[in-house]
Order: C-alpha cells, then structure tokens, then sequence
C-alpha cells in the first residue's frame, strides 16, 4: 500500500483465499491468537471482495518493487 493510505480494508486480518480445483474457494483467516479456515461461500465471498479492494487501492507493481527497494535502502 502507498504510504500515503493510513487506512485501508486489509487492516483487520491477515487472510488467504485459496482456489482448489472442483471444489469450493477455501478463506484462510489468521487472526492474533489463531487461524481459522472456512468454505462458507457468504465469507468466502466477502474477502474476495476485500481482496479486489486491496488491489484498487495497491500500487502497481513497478512502484511496488522501487518502495521495497527504497525501504531496504533506508535498513542498510
């Protein structure tokens, strides 16, 4: 995320969708204290819209990898 987004939808968990094959997407939330995984299509659904909002909000990847590269340059 730009530095500039103090707040964004992504903030609240950290998650992973998976997409398996003749089956369901699979939602993976992880949480402080644990994870949780799910295939309850109304949550599943909700955090791949979330997923689409983090990517309209996202840099695209070229400035991506020059904030990466401008970060590692001010840890050295």
């Amino acid at each position: 995320m730009p530095y500039q987004t103090e707040l964004h939808p992504g903030l609240s968990n950290a998650f992973t969708l998976y997409e398996v094959p003749d089956r369901d997407s699979i939602l993976y939330v992880d949480t402080r204290g644990s994870g949780t995984a799910t295939d309850e299509p109304e949550n599943v659904a909700d955090h791949m819209r979330l997923f689409g909002d983090l990517q309209g909000i996202a840099l695209p990847p070229e400035a991506s990898r020059r904030l990466i590269e401008q970060i590692q340059g001010e840890l050295s």
